[in-house]
């Protein structure tokens, strides 16, 4: 199945700015098993596309509420990207970053009307968005998404918090570095 035409017209560029977040209940892929990505916590090892398992530094949390337009979702049906991808629907943010056979793609530039669909909440929809050391793509229902990019600062004053790695871990956990 081939990407709608839209996709090729928007780039990630045209997406710097807007919110990186995923609906509660999608899955993320972790170095122990799935887990939603509502039940993730700071030292949480997500499967990274580039480099191996990376611990989540934080959490961020929005609920958005009917009745805004402003609050608009994309929802990505299964298979929208080709066979599996996503194994189920799923909801992320216009800006989120979705890698497609084409590269990554803000998921609002992925919009078909028929596979991938602009939607507004009927009822307070949970966004979350997990924060990694470095630009990541990780895996959400069998699908690549990119993490948010932050300020060095940010970064460093986060991981101060986390806990120490289980040293039964040791040489899983590659260095930061994005991908």
């Amino acid at each position: 199945m081939g990407l709608p035409q839209v996709a090729a017209t928007r780039s990630m560029e045209e997406a710097r700015g807007k919110p990186v977040s995923i609906a509660a209940g999608v899955l993320i892929a972790t170095l122990f098993g799935p887990v939603r990505v509502d039940d993730l916590v700071p030292g949480s090892l997500v499967l990274t596309r580039a480099a191996g398992p990376q611990p989540v530094l934080a959490l961020a949390r929005e609920t958005l509420r009917p009745g805004r337009r402003s609050d608009a979702l994309v929802m990505i049906r299964p298979h929208a990207l080709g066979r599996g991808a996503p194994g189920r629907s799923m909801i992320v943010t216009p800006g989120q970053a979705v890698m497609t056979p084409d590269g990554p793609r803000a998921a609002d530039a992925l919009v078909d009307g028929r596979t991938v669909l602009r939607v507004w909440p009927q009822k307070p929809v949970t966004m979350v968005s997990p924060v990694l050391a470095a630009v990541h793509a990780i895996t959400a229902n069998n699908l690549f998404l990119g993490t948010p990019r932050l300020r060095p600062e940010t970064v460093a004053r986060l991981a101060g918090h986390l806990p120490p790695p289980d040293p039964r871990l040791a040489g899983l956990i590659a260095p930061a570095r994005s991908g």
